[in-house]
């Protein structure tokens, strides 16, 4: 995750779920990857993040997991397939979870090779299922076995709990090296209304982040601290004789901490 050959102060992580469905029934029916909705509402940011994550002294990597076909990946493994068999699957294939897995690559890689164009080939990541396999195939077989159960849960469709796996192993990657991982959801760093001016209005927040993140692993008197960004804040300054002031801030973050406080 962090390469010695260029600065990294942060990392960004987020789930890319504009589109998802709506451009895998496109690319089905032959749309071309440049013309998928999704493509073109990341594309048209590129600007924007090369603004955010090449500024001086506030470098940072973009993480951004696209998780077409991330039930059939979770059923291959919990099935024991061969994850490289996967990969070769012919497109043609009638199996409508592994033509999803092989739809989320392309649209990787054709991604990556236009954000190059942007300077942004080392600050932009899109992490597919597939990617998983290094870490995941290597999982005890009693665990891999509940994959499914333990990721997705046992209903249908992706949730919003789910890529929290992945946001979990970023995290993981880069313990013990300063670096900071702050999650978005994708409408909050993907605002068509920034898109046009190449600012995406993300830099003070991060900076902000940043900064506070240095104070707190600086300061002796503090073991462990979270970030987490405001629903509801004006809640907490509001001036009522039936405001509930322990409820308005516990419901004020996005991070819900009431009932590890209970």
């Amino acid at each position: 995750m962090v390469n010695n050959t260029y600065p990294v102060r942060y990392v960004l992580y987020s789930h890319f779920g504009y589109q998802e469905d709506a451009d895998f029934a496109a690319y089905r029916n032959n749309t071309p990857l440049a013309g998928l909705a999704g493509v073109k509402h990341l594309m048209k940011h590129a600007r924007g993040l090369g603004e955010l994550l090449n500024s001086p002294g506030y470098e940072g990597i973009l993480v951004l997991f696209y998780s077409p076909g991330y039930e059939r990946f979770l059923a291959a493994l919990t099935g024991k397939e061969n994850i490289d068999e996967l990969h070769a699957a012919e497109d043609s294939t009638n199996d409508e979870g592994l033509q999803q897995l092989k739809f989320a690559t392309k649209v990787a890689d054709y991604v990556t090779e236009r954000l190059g164009n942007f300077n942004l080939t080392n600050r932009v990541r899109l992490i597919t299922s597939l990617d998983l396999k290094v870490m995941f195939e290597r999982a005890n077989e009693a665990i891999s076995d509940q994959f499914q159960e333990f990721f997705t849960g046992v209903a249908d469709g992706i949730r919003y709990d789910a890529p929290k796996v992945v946001e979990a192993i970023v995290r993981l990657r880069v313990i013990g090296t300063g670096v900071p991982v702050l999650r978005l959801d994708h409408d909050v760093i993907f605002r068509d209304k920034n898109a046009s001016n190449g600012d995406l209005g993300l830099f003070k927040a991060v900076a902000s982040a940043l900064l506070a993140y240095q104070l707190r692993l600086a300061d002796p008197t503090v073991s462990t601290f979270m970030f987490s960004t405001s629903y509801n804040h004006r809640a907490l300054f509001e001036e009522s004789p039936n405001l509930d002031k322990f409820g308005a801030w516990s419901q004020a973050f996005a991070t819900r901490i009431h009932p590890a406080l209970t």
